[in-house]
């Protein structure tokens, strides 16, 4: 091994010991709940009200981040807990831990992209305008979760060929052979895997959903300009039909039954526009959410690269329980946003708890 000390961080090296002590329960508690909260997430917003095409890309989302969540569970519980790393594993295990490893990767890269696709469909839906509905509709939801799911299964590949199984000549197991989880010692391999995790994994779709993002959010203000104009507009009209029916005789009652059905339609315009900016107000959260959890993670892959193995062993693999944490934090954020932002998703969340409650208490 080359003379690292160039990337010696007494810092660093301190964080990850204390850090340590700490980061299988802490892991552990977060995938549980994290778990829990994803299969609400996808129940809610699969109910009658909820259904829309944007939902289903979120519900699509939440399982893919659910799904790493519990891979992550059965990850540590096997391998942490018991130090199966440190002390070596059998060839069995090691086998697991290579598909374990695997499908974590895989559905790492449909969440990352699921949130790609999910800030275009928006901006899409935002920008269509009346032809929004059909633009954005259900069956195209479904394409890009499709389309989602090859584009994963591609960027994963790399990693069924870039790792293999072999014994572990440095440990045993009771006397027998050990084995372990390694690179193949096949440069190409290996570099085409660091690139397709930290470039087509991480940093494009940071790039992608930053553009998105502030596309989405220039569209909002412009379209929210708008509104506000029109609706000034709106009262204007209203004022000056109110003031040349009071100048008529006897208008009164007309005035009055003129006024309610314009009052009705104006607050079911209003519910359905404030849907509307609360459903993209929370494709904007998810979407800074993701960035923020996730652009530490893409620089520390480019730097990598890079820097190769010293950087590897000093930097990369001491903060690795850290940025599993941020990622773990981050699959766990969708169903908070939505409680916190979306009043129909807790209303549904509400009543669909009630539904399921209230049987026990009339057995009562």
């Amino acid at each position: 091994m080359p003379n690292c000390s160039t990337f010696e961080y007494s810092h660093l090296h301190t964080f990850t010991r204390g850090y340590d002590i700490v980061h299988i329960p802490l892991s552990l508690a977060i995938c549980v709940c994290g778990v829990l909260a994803n299969a609400i997430n996808v129940i809610v917003l699969n109910q009658p009200g909820m259904r829309s095409s944007t939902n289903l890309l979120v519900a699509a989302l939440s399982i893919g981040e659910g799904t790493v969540m519990a891979i992550y569970i059965f990850y540590v519980t096997m391998y942490r807990i018991d130090r199966k790393l440190e002390l070596g594993m059998s060839k069995p295990y090691a086998y697991t831990l290579f598909i374990l490893v695997y499908a974590q990767n895989l559905f790492h890269a449909f969440s990352s992209w699921m949130i790609v696709f999910l800030s275009a469909f928006r901006l899409a839906f935002m920008r269509a305008g009346v032809a929004a509905l059909h633009t954005c509709s259900y069956s195209r939801a479904k394409m890009g979760i499709f389309t989602n799911a090859v584009i994963s299964l591609i960027l994963s590949a790399p990693f069924l060929f870039a790792h293999h199984v072999v014994k572990d000549y440095t440990r045993s197991i009771n006397g027998t052979d050990a084995f372990k989880l390694d690179f193949v010692s096949n440069y190409s391999l290996t570099t085409l895997l660091l690139v397709t995790t930290g470039v087509f994994m991480k940093v494009l779709p940071i790039v992608l959903s930053t553009i998105f993002t502030a596309l989405l959010i220039r569209t909002l203000l412009k379209s929210q300009r708008r509104r506000d104009r029109l609706q000034n507009e709106k009262v204007e009209a209203e004022q000056r039909f109110l003031a040349s029916q009071l100048e008529q005789p006897n208008s009164s009652i007309n005035t009055k039954s003129a006024k309610r059905p314009s009052i009705r339609r104006s607050n079911d315009h209003d519910s359905n526009s404030r849907n509307i900016y609360q459903t993209t107000n929370i494709m904007i959260a998810l979407t800074v959410l993701y960035i923020v959890t996730y652009l530490p993670q893409a620089i520390m892959l480019l730097l990598l690269i890079i820097y190769g193995m010293c950087f590897e062993v000093m930097v990369y693999e001491r903060l690795g329980d850290f940025m599993d944490l941020l990622t773990l934090l981050c699959n766990s954020g969708n169903f908070l946003l939505y409680c916190a932002l979306s009043s129909k998703f807790r209303e549904t969340c509400l009543q669909l708890i009630h539904s399921l409650l209230l049987p026990k208490k009339c057995r009562l």
